[in-house]
């Protein structure tokens, strides 16, 4: 058997070795996923996106059109985050679950210079699946390999989003298990 080299050193990514900022499942029932993380593992206030903000969602090179509702909280030093489809149409969500609906789906770096490092982790070998945005300085992406079983990787263009991830971060050390789900409207 032989070992991928991880991509942020070899390609002198800032960052390297620290691990991944964000975890995500595509769900089936996201305020099930919601209330069982809190109540049972306790993690938690999920911050709710009941549509997602994503615009301009390119899947495979091609214009899709997903709706989606997101929910995201802090566990410790990494992000959880959800996703349930609300329509069905080709995209990374639905068609790229090596694992099954519910089963983690990708990882996420939070990346200061977004198209500098998309383009390191392609031009290492990674492919693009899936690019987006949620307003002009909030882009996103998810790379993956060719029939790979392990998750996708996405990178989160962190300026346009730092307030927001740190808002749902002091929430979670000050959470006292109250009002564990927030319902909020992207204001990007």
């Amino acid at each position: 058997m032989t070992s991928q080299a991880n991509p942020f050193p070899a390609l002198g990514i800032p960052g390297a070795g620290k691990g991944v900022d964000q975890i995500c499942f595509v769900v089936p029932d996201i305020e099930a996923s919601m209330r069982y993380w809190a109540s049972v593992l306790g993690v938690g206030p999920f911050f709710h996106l009941r549509r997602s903000a994503t615009r301009n969602l390119f899947f495979k090179g091609e214009r899709t059109a997903v709706v989606s509702s997101t929910a995201l909280a802090q566990a410790g030093g990494v992000q959880v985050e959800f996703i349930q489809l609300l329509n069905d149409v080709p995209s990374a969500y639905r068609d790229v679950l090596p694992h099954g609906l519910g089963s983690l789906h990708h990882v996420g770096r939070f990346v200061e210079d977004y198209q500098d490092t998309k383009r390191r982790l392609m031009d290492g070998g990674l492919e693009l699946v899936q690019e987006g945005d949620a307003g002009p300085t909030i882009n996103f992406c998810y790379l993956g390999r060719t029939g790979g079983s392990e998750p996708l990787l996405e990178l989160i263009e962190i300026p346009g989003l730092r307030s927001f991830f740190d808002l749902i971060s002091a929430a979670a050390r000050d959470w006292d298990g109250v009002e564990a789900i927030r319902e909020v409207t992207p204001n990007l």
